[in-house]
């Protein structure tokens, strides 16, 4: 089992990015099959699909730039972020980003 951890930018934050409990981390957990947990100060990844765990680090990484410009993320944004991980198109998402 792989396992890593994720921590935002500006930790407190954090509930920015993962939603009203917890649902944008249900979703990303759903998504790779995978477990999400928040600690607090960080997003704990785990699993057996690594594949998955990269993806989702990304898909973190690229929210966390959205929650950092005061913007806060919600499902379909998650969603949306997941689908271009899926594509590799996360850097077309982080292009987006920078023009708010």
């Amino acid at each position: 089992m792989a396992q890593t951890s994720f921590i935002p930018t500006n930790p407190e934050d954090i509930q920015k990015l993962v939603g009203v409990n917890d649902g944008n981390l249900k979703l990303l957990s759903e998504g790779y099959d995978v477990s999400v947990t928040d600690t607090g100060n960080e997003i704990v990844i785990s699993g057996d699909n690594e594949e998955g765990i990269k993806k989702i680090v990304q898909v973190l990484k690229a929210l966390d730039s959205v929650v950092n410009t005061g913007v806060n993320v919600s499902a379909p944004d998650v969603v949306s972020a997941m689908k271009m991980a899926d594509k590799v198109l996360l850097s077309t998402l982080l292009i987006y980003i920078r023009k708010f």
